[in-house]
């Protein structure tokens, strides 16, 4: 394979020249894990979720102080 032919194939392959495949790989998994998180709940199930895991305005019983019920 030619110079110009590995990155013809590298550019149809989405890894830029620069950067090296593990790292590379290792982004794009992070980054379509969480679009495909962001895509399969609603907004009303990731409110929620921030709210039971203790995110501000929290108002999840198990996790109030005695004097906050």
């Amino acid at each position: 394979m030619g110079i110009s032919q590995y990155h013809i194939y590298k550019a149809a392959n989405d890894r830029p020249n620069n950067i090296g495949n593990d790292s590379w790989d290792e982004g794009i998994e992070t980054r379509s894990w969480s679009r495909n998180c962001m895509l399969s709940t609603t907004i009303s199930q990731r409110v929620n979720n921030h709210l039971v895991n203790g995110l501000p305005n929290n108002r999840n019983p198990s996790k109030l102080r005695s004097w906050q019920k």
